[in-house]
């Protein structure tokens, strides 16, 4: 396995002790003459003519011929195959990953976290905030339209914010920060400047801001004019336009031709993206999507299967970006705290001290993955070292405390019993996400538990979580700000469909996760953050499984590709094709 291409131990906490500013000088007015749209600029010429007997500067925004090879990066249908098809594209409401990386193409964050862990300017030009972290302005750029036409600015981002208060609307990952509890409201205070009030300090809010979920702008006019449908018929100010949402088959998205606000700290030019269309595929099966790009019927698969990593890395038709998922233990499975048998302590830990972190990697994963210990990856700053020595494989220590619980096989049929009921616990996965979860239902069955396994797909399974419907329920979360623990082990969120923690109530953890999202990064918040992962693992609230590592598969002929911090969100936009197609 390849190591991963970076580090996530950054200083995160300078990133949001500085606040970009940015100064312009005055300059003469001048008469500009736009040579051709929505092309690369090269460079900018000033002559001085004569108009009407009157010397006077004229800028020229020169766009003309492209550098050698530019020209023919334009054109082309990428056809890209994701494991899953997510249930809308309205970011009021979307909570899955998949949903995420389509919204990524579609629409635009104000402020972006690039895969070099720098904050970017992007729909807005700066930023700043106020002292006690309850009020965030920000001053966004001029000249965006949305794909339909209307205007992106103040009045616009106020709108979408406003939207997300309105009862019903808000349901994904946006009730973080921008539900009725947190969110006061957004305020014009002129045209192109904006100003996101807040109920509590967040001073960590521009950490979360690299996720669609949390930062995309919509178009305000196509929201209203879609209402409950808007998440099919999506509308942003991105580089692709959505063109079409065949259920069960594929995603379409076309150019859009009248693009041209890429950030220039993240993009290699400006106007147009390459790619004239991107074809998203759904194909759940791993071997599916590998012969899909073995075949050249797909350009790029995301989740490769992980025996097939090693063979394609030598293949030179092929490019294979391994990448280290930071948030919540990558892979990990929710225990359920009201569901008997894991309403017991004991039992819960009994279920930890049974799973077999090793085997999961070598059987499931072909050893392409790390361990897991905690709520929180150890590839991010605040990852407690604590974690490392809890819970070690020990099948012998699980059956000691399901003994001790009461749990006794008395018929000898391998599976225990207590008060006339079997030791039976219910184990459910996301359709094409955590292989791990049949090695846990072997080990389980290995120290005496009747362990049945069910695959769920799409809205059912966050449902079904909610309602607390199984003893484990496998997830994970992709973030870097160790603060989203609070989305997942908040009592708050038990009933919303977000949480997965089982419906494990602890007053102290609410409290600990409520403070830790009005503290800037310091000591301070690092000790509070080790605090909050101690109590979920003494509570046994979840198993850790393995860290995860995310392989992506492209055709060598594929360049351009970029993502987010995480990198998790592909950006499209520089994609194009060297050579034939």
């Amino acid at each position: 396995m390849k190591a991963p291409k970076k580090s996530l131990f950054v200083a995160l906490t300078l990133i949001l002790l500085a606040t970009l500013i940015s100064c312009s000088t005055p300059m003469p007015q001048v008469v500009k003459e736009t040579v051709k749209e929505t092309v690369v600029v090269k460079e900018t010429v000033k002559e001085t003519v004569i108009v009407e007997g009157t010397p006077k500067v004229i800028e020229k925004v020169v766009t003309a011929t492209p550098l050698p090879g530019e020209q023919a990066k334009y054109g082309g249908k990428l056809v890209y195959a994701i494991n899953a098809e997510g249930d809308t594209l309205d970011p009021a409401a979307m909570v899955w990953g998949v949903e995420g990386i389509v919204a990524q193409q579609i629409y635009e964050p104000l402020v972006f976290y690039s895969e070099d862990f720098e904050l970017v300017p992007w729909l807005a030009e700066k930023w700043e905030m106020s002292d006690d972290y309850k009020e965030w302005t920000f001053y966004l750029r001029e000249g965006i339209k949305f794909h339909d036409g209307t205007p992106f600015n103040a009045q616009a981002v106020a709108d979408v914010y406003k939207r997300y208060l309105e009862p019903g609307v808000a349901t994904g990952g946006v009730l973080q920060y921008f539900g009725p509890g947190k969110f006061e409201g957004a305020e014009v205070v002129d045209e192109y400047t904006v100003k996101l009030v807040f109920k509590e300090p967040q001073p960590n809010l521009l950490l979360n801001f690299y996720a669609p979920m949390t930062s995309a702008m919509p178009s305000p006019t196509a929201a209203e004019k879609w209402g409950e449908e808007f998440g099919q018929h999506p509308v942003g100010t991105g580089p692709f336009i959505f063109k079409e949402w065949v259920r069960g088959d594929h995603i379409t998205l076309v150019r859009n031709p009248d693009y041209s606000w890429a950030p220039q700290e993240l993009f290699d030019h400006q106007g147009p993206a390459y790619l004239e269309e991107i074809e998203i595929r759904f194909i759940t099966e791993p071997q599916t999507r590998l012969v899909a790009l073995e075949t050249g019927e797909a350009d790029l698969i995301d989740r490769m299967p992980f025996q097939d990593v090693n063979r394609l890395e030598e293949d030179p038709r092929f490019q294979v970006l391994s990448n280290w998922m930071p948030g919540m233990a990558g892979q990990m499975g929710f225990l359920n705290c009201t569901k008997a048998p894991t309403d017991e302590l004991l039992v819960r830990q009994a279920v930890n001290y049974a799973a077999n972190q090793d085997q999961m990697n070598e059987l499931a994963y072909f050893n392409t993955m790390l361990p897991s210990y905690g709520p929180y990856t150890a590839n991010l700053p605040e990852f407690n070292p604590k974690m490392q020595s809890l819970f070690p494989f020990d099948p012998e220590k699980a059956k000691a405390l399901l003994e001790e619980a009461g749990w006794v096989d008395t018929d000898g049929d391998g599976i225990r019993e207590k008060d006339g009921e079997q030791l039976s616990i219910s184990i459910a996965n996301q359709q094409g996400w955590s292989e791990w979860v049949e090695v846990l239902q072997a080990n389980l069955q290995v120290v005496g538990f009747d362990a049945t396994l069910e695959e769920v797909t799409g809205s059912a399974y966050a449902e079904g979580m909610a309602r607390g419907e199984w003893n484990v329920s496998a997830m994970g979360a992709i973030f870097v700000d160790v603060g989203r623990l609070y989305t997942w082990f908040h009592s708050s969120n038990f009933s919303k469909g977000m949480a997965g923690a089982g419906n494990c109530q602890n007053d102290h953890l609410d409290e600990l996760l409520e403070k830790l999202q009005g503290t800037p990064p310091s000591d301070e918040r690092t000790q509070m953050a080790y605090e909050i992962q101690e109590i979920i693992m003494d509570e046994a609230m979840m198993v850790p499984a393995v860290s995860y590592f995310f392989h992506t598969g492209l055709e060598s002929n594929v360049k351009g590709h970029k993502s987010d911090a995480t990198t998790w969100y592909h950006l499209f936009y520089d994609v194009y094709f060297e050579g034939d197609k």
